[in-house]
């Protein structure tokens, strides 16, 4: 279970998106999810940012070595990784998106599979950038660090 302390700012029923912060395809679900989730309850953090590489450092120390794309961490400390951080995501969104809960009956070896191959791939197909960008103002309050 990872402890996550950022000044109180994460309240119960909230989780913690980490996400590659240079990843085109990675931001660009970071701002696709903010605009369906509206209710603020996912938290955003690069993991480039310190806030990220404090949590990293403490999922290595857990045997988690080696993320490098998406993680999900609920109030509570428990860690999502790979497949099942956007079909949990989808639940928290509006419209027809919980309705992607329905690929929860595929393997999870098999939903992770097709997840690791578009995350080796995500730099080739979608680029890079040099920074994280952070959209808007009124955004950042869900930002952490």
């Amino acid at each position: 279970m990872i402890k996550i302390d950022h000044r109180g700012e994460i309240k119960p029923g909230e989780v913690v998106l980490l996400y590659d912060g240079i990843c085109v395809f990675c931001e660009s679900y970071m701002l696709f999810l903010m605009k369906r989730e509206p209710k603020g309850k996912v938290r955003f953090a690069a993991l480039q940012s310190k806030f990220g590489a404090d949590l990293l450092n403490q999922l290595d120390q857990l045997g988690f070595e080696g993320l490098d794309s998406v993680v999900l961490i609920d109030s509570d400390g428990q860690v999502l990784l790979k497949s099942d951080v956007g079909l949990t995501l989808s639940k928290l969104m509006t419209g027809l998106w919980p309705l992607a809960q329905v690929f929860l009956i595929l393997p999870k070896g098999f939903r992770d599979r097709i997840y690791d191959w578009i995350a080796r791939n995500r730099y080739d197909w979608f680029g890079k950038k040099e920074i994280c960008e952070i959209p808007t103002a009124a955004d950042k309050k869900r930002f952490l660090d």
